[in-house]
């Protein structure tokens, strides 16, 4: 049941199915859909629901879609809450449902062969409630004879297949919102079983379905795949998975997928650590929102605030704002920024995040403005227990997915090296792997701002096509001009863009480029100055070799505390490192 929605929703249905149906718990291979309904206070004086007819038309195409989707991929069972049920998974009003899914079943589920209708109570078999789904379904439901047993009945079709679909109706499930409260849920089988052929089987609108091909996007990831179902349902989700494996794309496609835009304001608030981030953010909601009319912004420290105040006006008001905290926050304080319209808050990389006491201060004190109806999503590569429950502080029941052994966050795919040098051999040491080794585009990660810009001229000296991304000078805020700062800023964002763009191929950056930068071709990355530790080093390498592809890291090893970093590396994520060989097959790190 550790795939189960809401759990407390539906947890009257364990009983019936694990006790009364031994042959549904003991089945080699059965697969079951349960949709938990229950009824809205959407009615007339009398007590009629009222629900408008293109909402009711709407429900019935969308369940039509939803069965014919299970149909497709071999899913012969549905499984109901009990029909007098009033909690919250109790259909209230069954004889409505009944003739919504019947009619779905018989015009598009030819290979579902069983509905199975659950009871709450004894008592419940002979109900009024049972007796009006039962004449709305018409022939084919069977009356079981005893109390004890699950409601069941058999549907007079083709017999089926075993296999599952794991999706979610987004039309049915915004109209059960609506009208109803609808949750759909697999049960029988564990979650390390299920897959997804493609995004099609999360039964996406048109819309965000036709953005994620114009991206060449195939097959979900182990991530997407295990958060989109979740997320699209308005669960609180806490994600560590490694980097490369599309942590991002899950709560853009989620938000994309059940964001009302009717109105111009705020509705998403995503929060990162560095200006890079929040621009690549932004790009993703605009590269996968372009056909739904999604408006997007991002504000960050460095540039004019009155910038993002104009961005900010009724009339250009962005539905998914992305930003820094420190803007963000001195927006709301300047009564600019307006949180009362906000559905969705997201954390990305948290972990960074949490751990700098003032980014922490500055998001807590943003969330507290914030609406306490929303959904609240974090993720990063790497999560501590400390961060994990300080994270868990902001949500309510959140489903947490996470890699289960340490070991699990090595990127496969990427090969991984070391070269143990003396610190004055650095430079002819990276000239010669430049010189040698094949590459799509190469980050050199380094140490401090200084060493950035040194190495940054020696490349560009010998002819390297090389640029550098790096933070401002220390107390170069302080003691510059404002418009100094500005074009810094700038600047820095104007590099990444044209590195991103594939404009230069070798970048020489700090840290800020170390954590959720996404640059599809990154095939090689190496470390210059060793990292602090080994989360440091997991983001760093995770530039290559991302969403499975090839990569290679080379790691300069300079001192005793050089090798005590990568002795814990090896170590925590259970992988040899061994020295750099004379010859690398290009193969092995770059995709064909």
């Amino acid at each position: 049941a550790g795939n189960l929605i809401h759990t407390s929703d539906v947890s009257i249905l364990r009983g019936p199915l694990e006790e009364g149906a031994p042959w549904l718990r003991d089945a080699a291979r059965i697969d079951v859909y349960l949709v938990a309904l229950q009824r809205s206070p959407r009615f007339d004086e009398e007590g009629r629901h009222y629900a408008s007819r293109e909402e009711r038309a709407d429900a019935a195409a969308a369940l039509g879609r939803l069965v014919a989707a299970a149909a497709e991929q071999g899913v012969h069972t549905l499984v109901l809450p009990p029909p007098g049920a009033g909690g919250a998974s109790g259909c209230r009003h069954p004889a409505e449902i009944a003739r919504l899914l019947r009619e779905a079943v018989l015009r598009y589920g030819a290979g579902i062969k069983k509905v199975i209708l659950c009871r709450e109570y004894p008592g419940q078999l002979h109900g009024g409630r049972w007796e009006d789904f039962a004449h709305a379904w018409g022939e084919g439901l069977r009356h079981p004879g005893r109390t004890t047993d699950a409601l069941a009945s058999s549907l007079r079709l083709k017999p089926g297949y075993e296999a599952l679909i794991d999706a979610i109706a987004e039309q049915f499930y915004k109209f059960m919102m609506n009208s109803c409260r609808g949750w759909l849920v697999m049960w029988g089988k564990p979650a390390g079983a299920i897959t997804a052929s493609g995004f099609r089987d999360f039964l996406l609108k048109d819309e965000l379905m036709q953005a994620i091909i114009d991206c060449g996007f195939e097959h979900p990831s182990e991530v997407q795949h295990a958060c989109i179902p979740q997320a699209v349902l308005g669960t609180d989700i806490l994600c560590q998975a490694k980097s490369g494996m599309g942590k991002t794309a899950v709560f853009v496609i989620s938000i994309i997928q059940t964001l009302d835009l009717a109105e111009s304001a705020v509705k998403v608030l995503v929060l990162c650590h560095t200006r890079e981030l929040a621009f690549q953010i932004q790009h993703e909601f605009m590269r996968l929102g372009k056909h739904t009319g999604l408006k997007t912004g991002a504000v960050f420290g460095g540039r004019p605030i009155d910038k993002d105040k104009e961005l900010l006006k009724a009339e250009s008001c962005p539905h998914v704002l992305v930003g820094t905290p420190g803007r963000v926050l001195q927006l709301i304080r300047e009564g600019v920024l307006k949180m009362d319209k906000l559905s969705h808050f997201i954390l990305d990389e948290c972990d960074r995040c949490m751990d700098q006491l003032d980014i922490r201060r500055d998001i807590q004190q943003i969330f507290i403005k914030t609406p306490k109806k929303k959904q609240v999503m974090m993720f990063s590569a790497t999560l501590g227990q400390d961060t994990r429950a300080l994270c868990k502080k902001f949500m309510q029941g959140p489903h947490e997915i996470t890699v289960d052994a340490e070991s699990k966050l090595r990127l496969d795919g990427l090969l991984q090296y070391y070269v143990k040098l003396d610190e004055r051999a650095k430079n002819k040491k990276l000239i010669d792997l430049l010189d040698v080794l094949e590459f799509n585009q190469v980050v050199i990660f380094v140490k401090s701002v200084k060493r950035a810009l040194a190495l940054d001229g020696l490349l560009q000296e010998q002819n390297f096509p090389s640029m550098t991304l790096h933070p401002l000078p220390a107390n170069f805020a302080h003691k510059a001009r404002k418009d100094d700062v500005i074009t810094a800023t700038s600047g820095r964002i104007d590099r990444f863009q044209a590195f991103k763009e594939f404009k230069k191929r070798i970048l020489v950056s700090t840290d800020v480029f170390g954590r959720g930068m996404d640059v599809e071709r990154i095939n090689i990355v190496i470390n210059y100055d060793m990292p602090e530790d080994s989360d440091a080093y997991l983001h760093r390498v995770g530039r290559a070799g991302r969403f499975g592809t090839k990569g290679l890291a080379v790691t300069f090893c300079s001192t005793e505390k050089d090798s005590e970093v990568l002795a814990k590396v090896q170590e925590r994520f259970e992988v040899n490192i061994g020295e750099v060989p004379d010859k690398i097959d290009t193969t092995s790190y770059l995709n064909a």
